[in-house]
């Protein structure tokens, strides 16, 4: 089994955002995902681990040191991304974020004009429970993205934030 390092490399986070369209009663929702590329991340992969954790060695365990930036927005305590700056969501529904090696150039749509960013926590839980499941944004962009890629979704965040701000990382685990 092995475990690959990369240092210095480049990776694309694709953050969920949730908007909804006001103007209509009740409020429309729909929702895209932000592009953002970090450089200088260290991307591990580990082979052994995958398969002392599964039993198969398909899979492998990611784990990816991302540099602290000013706009990183944390989530993990209940906070709501808005879409200013990046974060990363975990999980494995349509709400979590796509880890994607290298600067990947896939863009999803970006939704404006009337369609705003839902900030407050009750509308975001109802946006949630809406139906998200829009076969055309299914067909048109996960499914080709995700067909096209070689992507992970986070499992767990570390946010590694002590000594100067210049060793600050997030480490994030797919």
């Amino acid at each position: 089994m092995l475990t690959r390092n990369a240092a210095d490399t480049t990776i694309t986070l694709y953050n969920f955002v949730l908007y909804e369209r006001a103007s209509e009663t009740p409020p429309r929702v729909a929702f895209t995902y932000k592009r953002t590329v970090i450089n200088d991340c260290v991307w591990t992969q580990d082979s052994e681990l995958a398969y002392k954790k599964t039993g198969t060695a398909n899979p492998d365990a990611i784990s990816v040191l991302v540099p602290y930036s000013y706009d990183y927005v944390s989530t993990l305590n209940g906070g709501l991304y808005n879409g200013d700056g990046w974060t990363v969501q975990l999980g494995a529904d349509v709400s979590a974020s796509y880890v994607v090696k290298g600067d990947c150039p896939f863009e999803f749509p970006v939704l404006s004009g009337e369609w705003q960013p839902v900030t407050d926590a009750e509308r975001y839980e109802q946006g949630m429970k809406a139906d998200l499941t829009s076969a055309e944004f299914f067909k048109s962009y996960i499914q080709p993205f995700e067909r096209q890629y070689r992507y992970s979704r986070p499992k767990e965040l570390v946010e590694r934030f002590t000594g100067s701000r210049q060793l600050w990382r997030l480490e994030v685990r797919a």
